[in-house]
């Protein structure tokens, strides 16, 4: 029996979707861009906002605040360091708890940080970290034999165990009390403002913009990053053609405003349900796909067209299976 003869005007295209090893390795080749732009970004950007009025301001603050609570200690490079910190490293353990007992007399004696009127404060506070109901726990100081009675380091422990105290001291309790200083936390907190809404996510933002907005658009026919092109990977609408640039935009823009910026704020919440969306759905779309309905194919011996038309021109009668 002779075979039926083929329709020749009836062409279709069938795109196989992207495997995930390739989407991986695109996707953390695109990162690896961006993190390498948002650390050089990050030093311009830090250079930005330490000419800033308000943030030099509050620098000085807290440098000055931390200078004068004996806690911190300038190091080789003009920064401070907390004392804890910067000795670190030194195992003289009787020299260095000697600065320590130092900076915190000097610490809570200083009307900087606390009312030395009040008998209660002060030193007082000091002093009930050492023995008492409210002392540091583990017994690391006992009242002297002799008359009048005064507070001396447990003669039963080395410099080593009573090193543990002066830490807790320190970085636990002194610290906190340098923390509530009205003046210190509105320094901190206007510095941390900088640092967390202006100098890091300005680098983030304007590397994400550049490599995964501005490139694809580059490369309209698929909309392709790099990682994409070198792994042959392109995006594709339900009508099996390149998405337009304006879904291309609105899908950047769910990406970088929900799963990018509100995870910042909700632990993450968006990203690891786009990545669930990404590995159990039928399609394996992260979020932003799902919701422009746009796919990732494997382009590697196929063209992606831009639109119908383009399609129409080259090929009449043409039909699409996604």
């Amino acid at each position: 029996m002779p075979e039926a003869p083929v329709n020749t005007d009836i062409i279709e295209v069938n795109y196989a979707k992207a495997k995930y090893s390739r989407r991986i390795l695109a996707f953390l080749f695109d990162m690896l861009c961006v993190g390498i732009l948002s650390s050089l970004l990050l030093l311009a950007t830090r250079a930005i906002s330490e000419r800033q009025p308000a943030y030099l301001s509050a620098l000085q603050m807290r440098e000055s605040l931390q200078e004068a609570s004996y806690l911190y200690v300038k190091n080789t490079d003009e920064k401070y360091d907390l004392i804890t910190d910067f000795y670190a490293d030194n195992t003289d353990y009787i020299e260095v708890n000697g600065e320590y007992e130092s900076a915190l007399v000097a610490f809570y004696s200083s009307p900087n940080f606390f009312d030395q009127s009040d008998s209660s404060g002060g030193i007082a506070l000091y002093n009930n970290q050492k023995i008492g109901e409210t002392a540091i726990p583990g017994d690391y100081f006992v009242y002297s034999g002799s008359e009048p009675q005064s507070i001396i380091p447990n003669p039963e422990y080395d410099a080593t165990k009573m090193n543990k105290f002066y830490l807790i001291a320190i970085e636990e309790v002194a610290y906190s009390y340098l923390n509530s200083n009205p003046d210190y936390y509105a320094a901190s907190r206007t510095i941390l403002m900088f640092s967390n809404f202006f100098i890091l996510p300005v680098s983030i933002v304007v590397s994400l913009l550049i490599f995964e907005m501005a490139v694809p658009l580059l490369f309209s026919r698929g909309k392709q990053t790099f990682g994409r092109k070198i792994f042959h990977i392109g995006l594709v609408t339900n009508k099996a053609v390149s998405p337009s640039a304006g879904r291309f935009l609105a899908k950047f823009s769910l990406f970088l405003f929900v799963e990018i910026i509100v995870s910042l704020f909700t632990f993450g919440v968006p990203v690891l349900f786009s990545v669930s969306m990404f590995f159990f759905t039928k399609n394996n779309q992260s979020f932003s796909d799902y919701m422009l309905g746009i796919f990732s194919v494997d382009i590697e011996t196929k063209m992606i067209y831009k639109s119908l038309e383009e399609y129409e021109d080259r090929h009449a009668n043409a039909s699409f299976n996604l």
